[in-house]
């Protein structure tokens, strides 16, 4: 939902060749409201046939109460990514087909870059 992400997440989706073929939910504190988020999900995969989903969490997200809430980047960032994995939990005990990667989006300099937790969160 934070236009200052939109940018960084359209170019590595387009870059992925996803653009075009795909569903965007975007909810602010998307991981954090577990309830909307399904119900979104539950759409897209039920009427749409989505077989992967993304899931995305930024730092200094505003619905988590920004940078401030936390005592560091990092602790920030181990909050928002277990509010992912639980997320991708309730996504796979209700669709246990679909992939469902998780990425992180955190600032680099200027701009902002696209960090893939997936392994990092859930080693196989």
């Amino acid at each position: 939902m934070d236009a200052r992400i939109q940018r960084v997440l359209h170019e590595w989706l387009e870059r992925l060749g996803y653009l075009g073929n795909i569903d965007v939910v975007s909810v602010a504190g998307s991981c954090r409201n577990r309830e909307v988020a399904l119900q979104n999900i539950q759409l897209a995969c039920d009427l749409h046939g989505v077989r992967r989903i993304f899931l995305t969490q930024h730092e200094d997200c505003a619905a988590y109460g920004g940078h401030p809430t936390f005592p560091s980047r990092a602790a920030e960032r181990q909050y928002l990514a277990a509010d992912m994995i639980a997320l991708k939990r309730a996504i796979q005990s209700r669709y246990p087909e679909v992939e469902v990667r998780t990425l992180f989006v955190e600032r680099a300099g200027d701009s902002w870059k696209i960090i893939d937790l997936t392994l990092e969160l859930e080693p196989s």
